[in-house]
């Protein structure tokens, strides 16, 4: 993750990320989201999951937060409506007419 960021976003651009981390588990569990929600001083109330898989709407739910599918990725807009995903942006620059 760290070398996929420092290449295509410059320093300071993000508080905090992680890829997997041994003795971590991986999503849907809450654990590293709430690290970082931590991190940054800030509830999960004042936070929404962006992402384009099952298991980002998964830790979303899991931590009781609101979540916007993405549909320019791999996973179609009917699988994430199948897993529960309501509230979808097709391109980028629309997320911020919901937030």
């Amino acid at each position: 993750v760290k070398k996929i960021i420092s290449h295509y976003f410059k320093e300071g651009t993000f508080v905090s990320f992680y890829g997997q981390r041994e003795g971590y588990k991986v999503k849907p569990d809450t654990t590293t989201l709430f690290e970082i929600l931590s991190e940054m001083g800030l509830s999960k109330d004042e936070v929404v999951i962006i992402g384009d898989g099952k298991q980002d709407y998964n830790v979303s739910k899991n931590a009781g937060m609101k979540h916007i599918g993405c549909l320019w990725e791999y996973t179609s807009k009917k699988i994430l409506e199948e897993t529960g995903v309501t509230t979808f942006v097709d391109k980028p620059s629309d997320i911020k007419e919901l937030i």
